[in-house]
């Protein structure tokens, strides 16, 4: 292979190691909980179910210095049972906090935080369907959100659980995966392109 070849091979790699798998994926935050929700007037519930959802795709997936996020994620339902469903007004981000084995999503208005502690949050990257696993609530109380049919406020959650449909195959490799391979294979090619040309250049 010529160092041409060699450089071009290198360069595709890289270029196309950043690309990652694109698949639709949508995450369920069960729990039970107490508060207010506002329509017209302010109706009060104890304990009762409640679900956060929101779809998106693992090509947004990007990796942070603790684990893994999707930014600017919109459209993000809450519904709880016997009241009015709607959706948040404002935009989240999903993360894993492997430091702290936090999942969640956090309004980027407020900093508030929907979501749980969990083990598996510790090396889950997001991308893979997940069945209904409890955790123990990581949720911001007493805030106030604004919705599309007025608001809600949580003053006690007893119990969350997090559940993921769609996404990739478990077998896939986690995000960033694909960048760190292709990096490796660019750097073995660069070794041999260096290789090649001492011996060219070495005294008989």
């Amino acid at each position: 292979m010529t160092n041409t070849s060699l450089i071009v091979l290198a360069l595709a790699l890289l270029g196309g190691g950043s690309r990652l798998v694109a698949a639709p994926i949508s995450y369920t935050f069960f729990g039970v909980g107490s508060g207010v929700q506002t329509q017209v007037g302010s109706t009060g519930f104890t304990d009762d179910q409640f679900e956060v959802l929101f779809n998106t795709d693992t090509s947004l997936i990007t990796p942070w210095a603790d684990g893994y996020q999707i930014l600017g994620i919109t459209g993000v339902s809450v519904a709880v049972s016997g009241l009015e469903s709607g959706g948040f007004a404002d935009t989240f981000n999903l993360f894993t906090n492997t430091l702290t084995s936090v999942i969640g999503i956090q309004d980027t208005s407020t900093t508030n935080i929907i979501g749980e502690t969990a083990g598996f949050a510790d090396t889950y990257g997001l991308n893979t369907a997940l069945p209904e696993t409890a955790g123990t609530p990581f949720f911001a109380l007493g805030e106030v959100y604004s919705t599309s049919f007025g608001s809600i406020t949580f003053s006690s959650v007893s119990s969350m659980s997090l559940e993921v449909t769609g996404g990739v195959s478990s077998s896939a490799p986690e995000p960033g995966a694909f960048s760190l391979s292709a990096v490796g294979a660019a750097a073995a090619l660069w070794l041999r392109l260096r290789r090649g040309r001492a011996t060219a250049t070495s005294p008989a």
